[in-house]
Formats: C-alpha cells, structure tokens, sequence
C-alpha cells in the first residue's frame, strides 16, 4: 500500500462524528443563486432534535437490512445502557420493515418506513461493508430524514469480497459494528448539546 493511501485509511479510520445543524430555509435564501427544483425540495428539511425520543436501530449490511449477531448485540447494549437519558432504544424489526417496504425500495427509505410503523422518532444506521471492510453510521429523523450526524469507519486489511460466506461478512459486520460504537458514543453526546 502507498504511503499516503495508508495515512488516508487510518486518518479514515479514526474520523470524528460530523454534526449538521444547518436550516433547509437559510439554504435556500441564499441571495442570487438559482437552485434547480429538485435539489430545492431536498434541501427544504428542518431538523426537530429532543430528548428524550424512541431511537431505533438498523443494520445494513450490503444494502439489505439484517438482524444484528449476538456479538454486536453486546457492543450496543453496554452503548445504550450509558445513554439511557436520551430515550428508549429499540433495534428495527425487518419483519415490520418487509411488511410495510415496496419490494424495490432504497434500503434507507425501508428502513424509514418500519422506522415509522414502529413509531420512532430517530434512527440509528449502521451501514455495513464487508466487501470493503468498511463502514458509516448516520443519526437520522425518522419523519423527514434529516441527517443529524455521521461517523465513518474503515478497518485495515482486504474486505470479504462478494462471494464471502455469511458467517464471514457477519464477523467483518461485528468488527466494523465494534469500531464505530465508540464513535456513536460520542454523538449522542454532542447531539444532546445540539437539541432543543
């Protein structure tokens, strides 16, 4: 590997979470700038962030939702068990999410949808690469998607590749799971500051 590629991946690996509290309205009241329509009407969100909230959690594991192991089970509880003061938190039942999700939906937006079945009010995104050893985390509102922090982790060493076992690309999942519980840790923190 370049030298520079490998101060990249661990700079990559040990990224901060990043916060936005940026208005959709002070976007686009921008003087003079033209904005195409749809990119207006994604731009117009405005986060709504209060605690305490029902937080769920999901795990997406190349693009499909999936159940989380027993081991990144244990990652989170000890997680959520320190952040008891900012709700309930309450993993996302795919079987829900199936029920109510159009077979070719984003996996984001199902997510969205069993998100809001469940009656959450924010979710917790683990989106997992094991092909790439990689992975991103997202605190996002559940009513009109608005991204109120991310956190991005990449782990040394080549990802699992596509024909990987299941067993395999769960236990890559559990790494980068382990890897970013820390990072989630430290959003709720600075979300809490961040809230109304």
């Amino acid at each position: 590997m370049r030298p520079l590629a490998t101060c990249l991946l661990f700079a990559l690996a040990a990224c901060s979470p990043a916060f936005q509290t940026t208005t959709g309205d002070s976007y686009l009241a921008r003087p003079a700038v033209p904005i195409d329509p749809t990119l207006a009407s994604i731009a117009a969100v405005e986060g709504d962030l209060r605690f305490p909230a029902r937080i769920g959690i999901v795990r997406l594991v190349s693009g499909r939702i999936r159940a989380f192991t027993a081991t990144e089970s244990q990652d989170l509880g000890g997680l959520f068990q320190r952040a008891m003061g900012f709700g309930t938190f309450q993993p996302l039942s795919p079987l829900i999410t199936n029920m109510v999700a159009g077979g070719s939906e984003r996996p984001m937006d199902a997510a969205r949808r069993g998100a809001a079945r469940q009656h959450m009010d924010y979710l917790i995104v683990f989106n997992l690469d094991p092909d790439r050893n990689a992975g991103e985390v997202v605190f996002l509102d559940v009513r009109n998607g608005y991204p109120y922090a991310t956190a991005q982790t990449a782990l040394a060493g080549d990802g699992t590749g596509p024909w990987a076992s299941q067993a395999r690309q769960d236990r890559v999942a559990a790494r980068l799971t382990s890897a970013l519980v820390p990072e989630v840790d430290l959003m709720l923190q600075g979300l809490v500051d961040r809230a109304e």
